[in-house]
C-alpha cells in the first residue's frame, strides 16, 4: 500500500478525527507528549523499565551545572532518526488546522497513529532505530504473494524501526469501508469469475492486486534485500499494525471480524466474499512470518501514564579528573574574592580586540559565573549530582605531568602551590596547602568532598564498582576514529580509563562532552548507574591576568581603587550558616539560577540570603548600597552608553556551512585528497604559550633550528611542491613580463627595424594652457623630417580628462583628448592637433587597435589649419576651426611585432597559480598572506596598472619594503583574527578571499567603467551617470558601515571603535587645515582604515579584508605613498583654482588688422584691463593665450595680433617636407584672416597663472565676440 494512497485514506476518513478542534487538541497533546518522551537515547530503556526511567534516560548519560544548561540550549536530544521531522509534520498539521481556513481533510489522524505506535515500541522494543526509515526493495519474481501485473515498488517504507533494527513496524490506516469499496472496484473492473479464482495461494486475482497485498510484497523483498546483502545483524520481524481492520485482534473469526467492522453490504454474497477475502489475506500474511497487530486509531489521554520527574544520576564514588577539571580546581578564579561585576573590566583587561583583551572578556564571564555558580557548589549534598561523598579522586599519568607543566609556565604564585598541593602525598599537607589562601579555606564542610590527594591511575579503585552498559558502549564509541568533531586527547584517555575503571570522569570541556553525548549509545538505565560525565563550566589560570590594581592594596587614588573597596570585608567562609548579601547580578546576561540553603532552584534574582557555603564569593554591602544609589542616578546618558556597549555577555562569533550551502560534501572531499601535500599544524595544547616562545635555557639559534627540523618532518612534501611552485611561477612571470613590454619592433617602408618609443595613454607632444611657453619654445620641435615609432597599451580609450579642457570655443571633459582626424584630408592624410593623445588618436585613425593596443609611426608635420570633428572606430574627435603651431598624422604601412598587449596571459598565469596554492596547497597563514602581498603589488606593477611604459623596476623596488610593512599592518590589526575562523571552511574561505582580493587589486580593471572619477561636486554635476553611481555607492556603504556597526557592538568593540574614530577624524580634519594644502583620501589610505573595523570572524569581514587588502597595494602600488595632504595645485592639476578673472576691454576697442577691415583706424591691438586695486597684492601680471597658444606674458595690457603673421610665415616656408601650413604671404594673410581667433587671459604671480578666461573670439576684420563667464 502506497504512502500517498494510506495518507488520502486517512485524510477522507469521517469519524472523530473530522470534527477540527477535536483534531487540534490531540495533535497539541500528541506533541507535547513526543516533546517529553522523544528526546530518548536511541538505546532507548529494557522493557520493565517505566515511561518516566525513560524519559529520564538522556540526563544519566552526562550530567552537570554546564550540561544542563547546553542541553536547554540545544533543545534535547534527538537521537532517534526521524522524531525531528516527524515533529515538525505535526507542527505544520497544528498550524494549518488552527488556521482561519482549516483544511477540510488533514493527514493529522495517520501521523497520530504513528506516534501511538512509536510510544508502544519504546514501551516494550528498545531501543528504536529510526522513524520512517525506507529500506531498498528490489522487484523479485519469485517474491512471495507475486502476480501482481502492476509495477511494484523499489523502496518500502517502515514506520518505526524498534528492537534495534530487528523489528520493522508499518501502520496500516486503512479502513473496512474503504477496503471494500476498493474490491468491489477490482471486481467491477476485471471478470468476475477470473477475479474470484483462487490460486494455490488461497488468494484470488483481486487480493494479489490489493494495496496491503502490495505493501506486503515491499516489506518482504526488503527483508530479503537486507538479508541478502548482509546488512542485518539480526533476524528481521515485520510487524503490521492495523488501526481499523480487525486483523491484528486476536479473536480473528468471521463473527469477531463482522462486529468489530459494523459494515453494511449490498447483498449476502458480497458479504461473504468479503469476509472469506480478509480472512485468506491474514492466513497468507501469517504465512510470511509476518505478525499482525491492533495498532492504535487514535490518540488516547491514557495511553501513557503522565511523566514522573527525572531522577538525575549520581556520580561515581571514585571520580577520573582530567585536564580541564585539575585547571579548574587549580585556577585561581575558583579561590579569589570576588569583587562586583561592574569590577571586572578593571581587573582583567577587555578592551582590545585580539590577544589579552579576549582572553580578559572570557575571564570576566568566568568570574560572572563564579559568583552565581561556583564550582564547589557542585560537591556539596546539596547538589542533585553528589548522592554521597566522593571518596577517591584519579586522573591519568599523562594528565598530570600535563597539568603541572601548564601551571609552571602559565600559572601564578599560588596556582602554582596549588597544583602542587594537588598531589601531596600526606592529605593533611595536602589540604592545608590546596586551601591556603582561599576564600574556602574555613570552609570544613567542603574539605571531605574533595578528597585529596588526587591518585594516578594504574591500580585499581579501593571500592568494588558494578560493570555497567553504558562504560561498553562508551568503549565502543571510543574506537572511532579521530574526526576533527572529537574530543582533545587529554580529555579522551582519561575519558577511556575511567570507563574502563566504572568511574565518572569530571570535566570543563564541554566540546568533548558534547561529541560523547553524539557518538556514545545508552544501554542501560539502572538506578544505581553512575553518569559517564561530570561536566561543570570552565576555569581557566587567571592570576597572572589580573591587574596590578588588584594586588595594590587600598588606599590607592586611582579609579581602580574601587576594586579594592569592593572586595569582600570577610573574604573567607567559616561556617556553612552564614548569611551574606549576595550582589545582584547574574551571569550571562539572564536571571541567575542559584541553590538556597536547602538545595532549591530559585531564579530570583532579589534573595538577600543564601547559604556562605554555597556563595562565599560577595560583596560587603557597603559595595552593594553605593552599587545601588549610582544605579539610580543613571539617566539618558547611561543608557546611551549602556547601548554602545553592547549586549552582555559579549556574542562570541563562529563560522560554519549555511544550511544551504551545497558543497559541504565536496569541501571535505577535497580537503581529504589534497591534505598529503596541504600544510598542517603541529598538534600543540591550546592551553600553553605559543610554541614560537624560547625554552629555558635553549638559545634561539637552537630553538630555530629544532622548528625547521620538526616542520620539515611534518610539511616536507609541501614544502617541496610549494617551493617548486613559487620558483616555476617566478620564472614563468618573469618571462611573461620581458616578452610583453621589451620585444616589440616596428618595421617601416623601407624595411627599417625600429625599437618603438613606449607612449602611455595620455601622452602628448603639447600641453595644456601655458605649459609649453610662450610662442611653444618648450614643446619644440614642431616638425620633423624623420618618422617617430611608438607603441601603445590597451585601453587607453578609457583614458579621459580628468577636468575640463579648451580647446577653441569648446570645453570637452570625460573624453579622451582627439582633436582633429576629420576626413578633410591634407595630401592624403588625416591630421591631429598635437595636444590630442597620441594612442587614442591612433585608435580613431585605424592604427592600433584599442582593445590589444600595438604600435604605428607618426609624423610632426608643423602647422595646420584643418582640424574637423570625426566619429571613428568607436571614438568621436573635437574639431578645430582655427591655426595651431604643431601637427602630427600617422604612416598607415609600418608593420609591427611583438607589439600587442597580452597582459591577460600574465592575469591568467597569477590567478590560476595563486588559487592552485590556495586551494590545493593552503599554506600557513601567515606564508599565504605574504604570497597574496607580493602577488598582488607585483602583478600591479608589471601587469595590470604599471607605474611607466614600459614598467621601470626601481619605483617599486623603492616601496616594496614600506608597502611590506604596511601589509603588515593588515595581518596584525584584521587578517590574523579573520581567517583562523574559517580553518574548518577552506574552499568557501578562498572563495571570498582570492575573489575579493583580485577585485581590491585590479580597481582599474573592474570599475574601469564607473562614472566617477573624484568626488568633487563639479565633475558629478557635469560627468553623465556620476550622480547615479555616487547614490549606489553611498547606499552600499551605509548598508555595509551598519551591518560592521552591529557586529562591532555585538562583540562589545564599539566603544573603543568609536574613540578611534573620533581620534582619526580629528587628525585627518588637522591634516585638511593646513594652508596651501588640500587633503586627498587616496584609496592606499581608505583601505588602511576600513581594514581596522574589519577584525571580526564573519563572512562579511572576510571580504571586505580581502578587498582592502587588494585596494591598498593597488593604490601603493600604483601611485605609491603619495601623502594625505597634498599641495592644493597638485589636486586640481589641469582644473580651475576658483581665482580672479580679469576681463577684456569693450568690444569697441578691437578695430581688427589693418588692411583686413572696413576701419581705417585698424590697429591689431587687443586691450584689457589693468588689475583692480584690491589684487594687486596677490597678481603682478596676465598671460594671453591665443588659439590655445601662449602669446603673451608680462605686465601690459595689449597684445598686437598682427604677430601672428610674423609667427606663422616661416612655418609655411619651411624646407622641411612634412609641413602641412600654406606657403607664401598671400595664402598664409588668406588663411589667418578666415579663421576665428580665440583669445583667453589670465592673471599671473611672478609667472604663474591663475585661471583662464573663456574664450573671447576674434576676426581679423574688426569682429569680436565676447568671452562667456566662466573659467577655463
Amino acid at each position: 500500500m502506497s504512502d500517498r494512497s494510506q495518507q488520502t485514506d486517512s485524510r477522507q476518513q469521517g469519524g472523530a478525527d473530522t470534527d477540527n478542534d477535536g483534531r487540534i487538541l490531540r495533535l497539541q497533546e500528541v506533541i507535547s507528549t513526543l516533546r517529553t518522551y522523544a528526546g530518548l537515547d536511541a538505546a532507548g530503556l529494557p522493557q520493565t523499565a517505566t515511561v518516566a526511567d525513560r524519559a529520564e534516560g538522556a540526563t544519566r548519560l552526562l550530567i552537570g551545572s554546564a550540561w544542563e544548561e547546553i542541553e536547554e540550549r540545544r533543545g534535547g536530544r534527538w537521537n532517534i532518526p526521524g522524531v525531528k521531522p516527524l515533529l515538525s509534520a505535526l507542527q505544520n498539521e497544528l498550524r494549518a488546522c488552527q488556521s482561519s481556513t482549516p483544511p477540510t481533510s488533514s493527514n493529522a489522524p495517520h501521523l497520530i497513529a504513528q506516534c501511538a505506535a512509536l510510544m508502544q515500541e519504546a514501551t516494550s522494543h528498545v531501543p528504536i532505530a529510526g522513524v520512517n526509515v525506507s529500506f531498498p526493495a528490489p522487484i523479485d519474481d519469485g517474491a512471495v504473494l507475486s502476480g501482481s501485473s502492476s509495477k511494484a515498488k523499489s523502496t518500502a517504507k517502515v514506520d518505526v524501526v524498534s528492537d534495534g533494527g530487528g523489528r520493522w513496524v508499518r501502520i496500516v490506516g486503512i479502513r473496512p469501508s474503504a477496503l471494500l469499496q476498493e474490491w468491489r472496484v477490482m471486481d467491477e473492473a476485471s471478470d468476475s469469475r477470473a477475479g474470484s479464482e483462487m490460486g494455490s495461494d488461497g488468494l484470488d486475482q483481486v487480493l494479489r492486486n490489493s494495496s496491503i497485498s502490495k505493501l506486503t510484497q515491499e516489506l518482504v523483498r526488503a527483508k530479503k534485500a537486507a538479508i541478502d546483502q548482509h546488512a542485518l545483524k539480526k533476524d528481521v520481524q515485520i510487524v503490521l499494525k492495523f488501526t481499523h481492520l480487525p486483523l491484528g485482534a486476536q479473536d480473528s473469526s468471521m463473527s469477531a471480524m463482522q462486529e468489530d467492522m459494523g459494515l453494511s453490504y449490498p447483498s449476502p454474497e458480497a458479504k461473504d466474499r468479503f469476509l472469506s477475502r480478509l480472512s485468506a489475506l491474514r492466513s497468507a500474511i501469517l504465512r510470511e512470518g509476518i505478525l499482525l497487530e491492533k495498532g492504535e486509531p487514535t490518540w488516547r489521554r491514557g495511553l501513557l501514564p503522565p511523566p514522573a520527574l527525572a531522577t538525575p544520576a549520581r556520580i561515581s564514588k571514585a571520580v577520573a579528573v582530567d585536564l580541564s577539571a585539575l585547571v579548574a580546581l587549580i585556577s585561581d578564579m575558583t579561590h579569589m574574592a570576588l569583587p562586583p561585576n561592574d569590577e571586572l573590566p578593571f581587573i582583567f583587561s577587555s578592551d582590545g580586540i585580539a590577544g589579552p583583551s579576549i582572553h580578559g572578556r572570557a575571564l570576566i564571564e568566568q568570574a560572572e559565573r563564579e559568583g552565581v555558580d561556583a564550582l564547589f557548589n557542585n560537591f556539596m549534598p546539596e547538589s542533585e549530582c553528589i548522592a554521597a561523598h566522593i571518596e577517591e579522586l584519579w586522573c591519568t599519568a599523562e594528565t598530570k605531568d600535563k597539568v603541572m607543566d601548564i601551571v609552571e609556565k602559565i600559572g601564578g604564585t599560588a596556582e602554582k602551590a596549588r597544583g602542587q598541593a594537588l598531589f601531596v602525598e600526606d592529605a593533611e599537607a595536602a589540604h592545608s596547602a590546596f586551601w591556603k589562601g582561599s576564600r574556602w579555606s574555613k570552609a570544613g564542610a567542603l574539605r571531605p568532598r574533595l578528597p585529596l590527594p588526587i591518585r594516578v591511575l594504574g591500580g585499581q579503585p579501593s571500592w568494588s564498582r558494578q560493570d555497567s552498559r553504558p562504560f561498553a558502549g562508551l568503549s565502543s564509541a571510543l574506537q572511532l576514529p579521530p574526526s576533527k568533531g572529537s574530543p582533545t586527547s587529554h580529555t579522551l584517555n582519561t575519558l577511556d580509563q575511567a570507563s574502563r575503571a566504572g568511574m565518572t570522569t569530571f570535566t570543563t570541556n564541554i566540546w568533548s562532552a558534547t561529541w560523547v553525548s553524539d557518538k556514545v549509545p545508552y544501554e542501560t538505565l539502572d538506578a544505581d548507574t553512575p553518569a559517564i560525565m561530570w561536566v561543570l563550566h570552565p576555569r581557566s589560570l587567571s592570576e597572572r591576568m589580573r591587574s596590578g590594581a588588584l594586588r595594590s592594596g587600598t588606599g590607592a587614588k586611582s579609579p581602580r581603587d574601587s576594586i579594592a573597596l569592593a572586595t569582600p570585608s570577610v573574604d573567607q567562609v567559616s561556617t556553612p550558616k552564614a548569611s551574606l548579601p549576595l550582589y545582584p547580578q547574574s551571569a550571562w546576561g539572564s536571571p541567575a539560577v542559584l541553590y538556597d540553603a536547602s538545595g532549591s532552584r530559585s531564579d530570583n534574582l532579589s534573595s538577600k540570603e543564601r547559604s556562605s557555603l554555597l556563595d562565599p564569593a560577595v560583596a560587603s554591602s557597603a559595595a552593594v548600597d553605593r552599587t545601588s544609589a549610582s544605579a539610580s542616578r543613571r539617566g539618558a546618558g547611561f543608557k546611551i552608553l549602556n547601548f554602545l556597549d553592547g549586549p552582555h555577555p559579549r556574542s562570541r562569533l563562529f563560522i560554519r556551512h549555511y544550511r544551504w550551502w551545497p558543497f559541504a560534501s565536496v569541501e571535505s572531499k577535497w580537503t581529504k585528497f589534497t591534505s598529503p601535500v596541504a600544510w598542517r599544524a603541529p598538534d600543540t595544547p591550546s592551553l600553553l604559550p605559543d610554541a614560537s616562545q624560547s625554552k629555558e635555557g635553549a638559545g634561539m639559534g637552537l630553538e630555530w633550528k629544532d622548528h625547521v627540523k620538526r616542520e620539515w618532518r611534518l610539511n616536507w612534501k609541501h614544502w617541496l611542491l610549494l617551493v617548486a611552485v613559487l620558483i616555476a611561477w617566478v620564472l614563468g612571470f618573469a618571462y611573461l613580463v620581458k616578452g610583453l613590454w621589451y620585444e616589440s619592433r616596428v618595421t617601416l617602408g623601407s624595411g627599417q627595424v625600429l625599437e618603438p618609443d613606449f607612449y602611455g595613454c595620455t601622452s602628448t607632444f603639447w600641453l595644456g594652457n601655458a605649459q609649453c611657453g610662450v610662442d611653444g619654445e618648450s614643446c619644440a620641435p614642431f616638425a620633423s623630417n624623420s618618422s617617430v615609432p611608438f607603441r601603445c597599451p590597451a585601453g587607453c580609450a578609457g583614458t579621459t580628462l580628468g577636468s575640463a579642457r579648451a580647446v577653441g570655443s569648446e570645453l570637452p571633459n570625460f573624453v579622451p583628448l582627439i582633436v582633429g582626424g576629420g576626413d578633410n584630408l591634407v595630401d592624403g592624410r588625416r591630421v591631429y592637433r598635437a595636444d590630442s593623445f597620441v594612442c587614442a588618436a591612433a585608435q580613431h585613425a585605424g592604427v592600433i587597435d584599442g582593445r590589444t593596443g600595438g604600435c604605428g609611426t607618426l609624423w610632426l608635420g608643423g602647422a595646420s589649419t584643418s582640424y574637423e570633428s570625426a566619429a571613428r572606430n568607436g571614438l568621436t574627435s573635437i574639431g578645430f576651426n582655427s591655426t595651431f603651431p604643431v601637427s602630427f598624422f600617422f604612416d598607415e604601412s609600418a608593420q609591427q611585432s611583438g607589439c600587442h598587449d597580452t597582459r591577460e596571459r600574465g592575469y591568467a598565469l597569477n590567478v590560476a597559480l595563486l588559487a592552485f596554492v590556495a586551494f590545493v596547497l593552503r599554506p600557513k597563514r601567515i606564508v599565504y598572506f605574504w604570497i597574496l602581498v607580493c602577488t598582488g603589488f607585483w602583478h600591479i606593477n608589471m601587469l595590470s596598472e604599471p607605474r611607466a611604459y614600459p614598467p621601470k623596476v626601481g619605483g617599486p623596488v623603492g616601496d616594496f619594503l614600506p608597502t611590506l610593512f604596511g601589509a603588515y599592518v593588515i595581518w596584525r590589526v584584521a587578517v590574523r583574527y579573520v581567517w583562523p575562523a574559517f580553518e574548518r571552511l577552506p574552499i568557501e574561505r578562498e572563495i571570498w578571499t582570492l575573489g575579493f582580493f583580485w577585485i581590491g587589486t585590479m580597481l582599474n580593471v573592474v570599475f574601469a567603467n564607473v562614472p566617477l572619477q573624484r568626488l568633487v561636486a563639479s565633475d558629478i554635476a557635469s560627468q553623465p551617470g556620476a550622480l547615479t553611481a555616487l547614490i549606489v555607492i553611498i547606499v552600499v556603504v551605509i548598508i555595509i558601515v551598519v551591518n560592521q556597526i552591529r557586529v562591532i557592538r555585538k562583540v562589545g568593540a564599539l566603544p573603543k571603535y568609536l574613540a578611534l574614530a573620533v581620534v582619526g577624524g580629528i587628525i585627518v580634519g588637522l591634516c585638511a587645515a593646513v594652508p596651501t594644502t588640500g587633503l586627498r583620501l587616496h584609496h592606499y589610505i581608505i583601505a588602511l582604515v576600513l581594514v581596522c573595523f574589519c577584525a571580526f570572524p564573519t563572512r562579511l569581514s572576510l571580504i571586505y579584508v580581502a578587498f582592502c587588502l587588494g585596494m591598498y597595494l593597488n593604490g601603493v602600488g600604483r601611485w605609491g605613498f603619495d601623502p594625505i595632504a597634498t599641495d592644493i595645485a597638485d589636486i586640481v592639476g589641469d582644473g580651475t583654482f576658483g581665482t580672479g578673472l580679469p576681463s577684456f576691454a569693450s568690444a569697441q576697442n578691437w578695430t581688427g588688422l589693418p588692411g583686413f577691415g572696413p576701419s581705417a583706424n585698424a590697429t591689431g591691438m587687443v586691450q584689457w584691463d589693468a588689475i583692480p586695486g584690491n589684487q594687486t597684492d596677490s597678481w603682478d601680471g596676465f598671460h594671453l593665450l591665443v588659439d590655445d597658444v601662449l602669446r603673451y606674458a608680462g605686465e601690459g595690457t595689449s597684445f598686437n595680433m598682427t604677430s601672428l603673421i610674423d609667427d606663422y610665415a616661416p612655418m609655411g616656408n619651411s624646407g622641411m617636407n612634412t609641413t602641412l601650413y600654406p606657403g607664401g604671404s598671400a595664402a598664409l594673410n588668406a588663411t589667418l584672416a578666415s579663421q576665428p581667433h580665440y583669445l583667453r587671459l589670465a592673471f599671473t604671480s611672478q609667472g604663474s597663472p591663475g585661471d583662464y578666461t573663456r574664450a573671447a573670439i576674434a576676426y581679423f576684420n574688426g569682429s569680436w565676440t565676447p568671452a562667456p563667464e566662466g573659467a577655463t
